[in-house]
């Protein structure tokens, strides 16, 4: 999965998407906080089986 910054830079808020290059899935997020930290929170959940957006999760565990 890729982690796209459409909006601001990675040390700032800003508007991302997550794209599953495999099946052109998509998630888009923004945050007020920095975005690599964002980037870091999704990819734990995601690694943990426990991220709230079911479909993404679904997307990174069978990713075609």
């Amino acid at each position: 999965m890729d982690f796209i910054i459409f909006d601001g830079d990675r040390k700032k808020r800003g508007v991302y998407m997550i794209l599953n290059k495999l099946n052109g899935n998509f998630y888009i997020g923004s945050t007020l906080g920095p975005l690599y930290k964002r980037k870091s929170a999704h990819k734990r959940a995601l690694e943990k089986n426990e991220h709230y957006a079911k479909y993404l999760q679904n997307s990174f565990q069978r990713p075609y």
